[in-house]
């Protein structure tokens, strides 16, 4: 996106909010509630930043399996908390984080365990009456932000999430269940909550059909749910839900009040600026007169110098498409063969070229050390769609046959973009996964998937956040007129019948952006389909923040993060 100096000069020096050191330890704790045997205590682990007065913070609860089960205050430590501590795809967020340890003559909930009697609702047990205790004490005594309540189990602590959710109507910003199952008449009482909810297909402890019979039944009852099988997984699920899955990213991308998200401050001006704009596009608005007013023709200013950048041109199987390589290696290196981005700009595929590109690329080139072939695909609405997406096929797969011209290794090339760009990455990983050489990976930054447009972020984030759902609208209407083609997955990959088969899959997404959900819907698709998967969700960034990273400090860490991790998947291919 290109952004006047008025709002360049306005940025300088914005600051990003603050991160609070992780604590390197969790505090030791208890909470005694009654019973009808008289008094009991249950013991549990706090992790409690040290934050400034006047601020606070999400608290995370998290249920334990039934292998954890016991009174030394520390088993159930074993499969999250302690792997918050050492994990960069968990503590990256700030929270409080709270872990009860339940007896072993007991468990968080009866369902399945002792109780399976469907015509009734399971007894409260009395290790459910102490969780729930123990997060009032917490809530009374810590800086808590009450619109911020995020609950998880895993297992035995799959059923308590569930159930702990459902009996709390509204209280949770977000519930992800693990491997768990429960009473199916609970779930009027999660309808509201958003819960994404895992389990393996081959789980022999906890049958996969525990969670499916919840799943449906809050789809059924109007519930926002989000259900990832794991195809080949045991019971141990979690270690791709709490790894780089992105549930727990997607977690703390909810709030219990939609209305209370925060920009980074670093991004506030650029939003103000095109707030008080008014609408980009408009019903009468001229879309070659708007494509020449958002698509620069002159080169872009360098911001990062590379020993090689030469434009080349590609035949396509309907003409050729302009290109441009950016290769990091000096041109005497004795071995200059790196691995291949090819990138496709975002742009709604109307806008944008090689120069709206350019210092993305030069960017992503010099910190993931690999080779970018930059493709200026053809744009409506001059060319409609299946334009650009055969343009992108084209060169993907000219980029691996001439691989050695580009002093890359075709076995380690992989396609990217950004929005409409991240679009044509996807499609173009769908189109090519059947090749004699495929695309090693796919590298999709807030990528377009879908065209139903019916997911909750587009309406959280339909004004007010850069991209709006009405210029998506608009950009669709333009590269696809025909409305019958809009459930075809070269426009809409969510809407292919299987992703199988597709490279893996690194996917940045903005938490404040109208594409953030249907972003997660295609990670989770990916899993399902058994594609590794690598899903940010970074706090606080808009639509087209990977932009903005010259004035951002935010926008430009998560870049670098996911651009490195690239360059080193490829890397050790």
């Amino acid at each position: 996106m290109l952004l006047p100096a008025t709002v360049i000069a306005l940025t300088a020096g914005a600051p990003s909010p603050p991160m609070f050191p992780t604590p390197d330890r969790f505090e030791e704790g208890a909470i005694t509630i009654d019973t009808p045997g008289g008094s009991r205590t249950y013991p549990y682990r706090l992790l409690r930043p040290d934050v400034p007065e006047g601020v606070t913070l999400p608290l995370l609860v998290f249920m334990h399996g039934a292998g954890e089960r016991g009174d030394d205050n520390t088993a159930q430590l074993k499969h999250f908390p302690e792997r918050w501590l050492r994990s960069p795809h968990l503590n990256r967020h700030d929270a409080f984080i709270l872990a009860v340890q339940c007896p072993r003559d007991t468990a968080w909930t009866d369902w399945n365990w002792t109780w399976d009697d469907t015509a009734k609702e399971p007894p409260l047990t009395d290790a459910m009456r102490a969780v729930m205790a123990a997060i009032d004490d917490t809530i009374k005594a810590h800086p808590i932000d009450e619109n911020r309540l995020y609950l998880t189990g895993l297992s035995m602590g799959g059923y308590g999430s569930w159930e702990l959710a459902a009996r709390q109507p509204g209280r949770w910003a977000a519930v992800v269940p693990i491997c768990g199952g429960g009473h199916p008449q609970f779930t009027p009482g999660l309808v509201g909550t958003p819960v994404w909810a895992w389990h393996g297909t081959d789980d022999d402890v906890v049958p996969e059909s525990r969670s499916r019979v919840l799943v449906d039944a809050l789809d059924e009852a109007g519930g926002e749910v989000l259900y990832t099988t794991l195809p080949g997984v045991g019971h141990g699920s979690w270690h791709v839900t709490y790894g780089p899955g992105g549930a727990m990213d997607w977690m703390f991308a909810q709030r219990r009040d939609q209305q209370t998200f925060t920009i980074d401050p670093s991004l506030q001006p650029i939003v103000d600026y095109f707030a008080a704009q008014g609408t980009i596009v408009s019903d009468d608005a001229d879309p070659l007169q708007l494509q020449r007013e958002w698509t620069p023709d002159e080169p872009a200013e360098v911001t990062i110098e590379l020993p090689e950048v030469r434009d080349l041109t590609i035949p396509t199987t309907t003409g050729s498409v302009p290109a441009r390589l950016y290769h990091p290696a000096a041109t005497d290196a004795p071995d200059r063969i790196r691995p291949l981005l090819v990138w496709y700009h975002g742009g709604g595929w109307t806008w944008g070229n090689l120069e709206s590109a350019d210092h993305v690329c030069r960017f992503m080139a010099l910190h993931g050390d690999v080779a970018v072939l930059s493709v200026d695909y053809r744009v409506a609405p001059q060319h409609r769609y299946p334009a650009a997406a055969d343009d992108a096929r084209d060169a993907a797969r000219w980029a691996i046959a001439n691989a050695a011209e580009l002093h890359a290794d075709p076995k380690r090339v992989a396609v990217g973009g950004d929005s409409a760009g991240g679009n044509l990455a996807a499609v173009t990983a769908l189109d090519l996964r059947h090749d004699e050489q495929p695309p090693a990976a796919q590298y999709l930054v807030y990528p377009v998937t879908d065209t139903r447009f019916n997911l909750p972020s587009m309406r959280h984030f339909a004004t007010g956040y850069l991209l709006e759902r009405r210029i998506m609208d608009w950009f669709t209407e333009l590269y696809a007129p025909d409305h019958t083609q809009w459930n075809e997955w070269r426009i809409a990959p969510l809407q292919a019948d299987s992703l199988a088969g597709t490279p893996p899959a690194i996917m940045m997404l903005p938490e404040l952006d109208v594409l953030r959900d249907e972003g997660v819907a295609y990670a989770s698709r990916l899993h399902e389909a058994g594609v590794p998967v690598e899903l940010r969700i970074e706090p606080g960034m808009v639509h087209g923040f990977i932009g903005f990273g010259a004035f951002s400090p935010a926008a430009r860490t998560a870049t670098l993060e996911s651009i490195k991790s690239l360059g080193r998947r490829l890397h050790a291919k």
